[in-house]
């Protein structure tokens, strides 16, 4: 059996917004290709303000037109073509939630036994982030 465009695995960005998962993905074999990862194009900051930019034209006021980006929790998932194994880098407040690093998973099409889920420092929000300034 063939697996559609849906069905493959993804690498791609993450947000945890008010328990919310929101995510932009590309297809592994659509992504981008260095010598060791594949990675998605969009680096959140782009990712959230196209989010910002959906709820101001929809009339929404939401806290995500109220705050940066690196205000909530969030991660992203590339591949090692070295290790062949997915990276999942989450923010502590992610990865302490089972319920959404399955969803996560589930969402971006990956095997668990092809993931290594793990946090890194340039995935910490507000929370987690002790020398995190609110700017606004």
């Amino acid at each position: 059996m063939n697996k559609t465009k849906e069905d493959k695995p993804k690498v791609g960005i993450i947000f945890s917004v008010e328990g919310q998962v929101l995510i932009d993905s590309t297809s592994v074999n659509e992504a981008e290709k260095t010598s060791d990862y594949i990675d998605h194009p969009r680096a959140h900051s782009e990712f959230w303000e196209a989010l910002q930019e959906v709820c101001l034209s929809e009339g929404i006021r939401h806290t995500i037109t109220e705050t940066d980006y690196d205000y909530y929790p969030r991660g992203r998932v590339v591949y090692s073509i070295k290790d062949r194994m997915f990276f999942v880098y989450l923010d502590r407040c992610i990865i302490d939630n089972h319920e959404l690093v399955d969803e996560i998973i589930s969402r971006m099409n990956l095997s668990k036994k092809r993931c290594r889920v793990t946090t890194d420092f340039h995935y910490q929000c507000a929370f987690c982030n002790r020398n995190y300034v609110l700017s606004r």
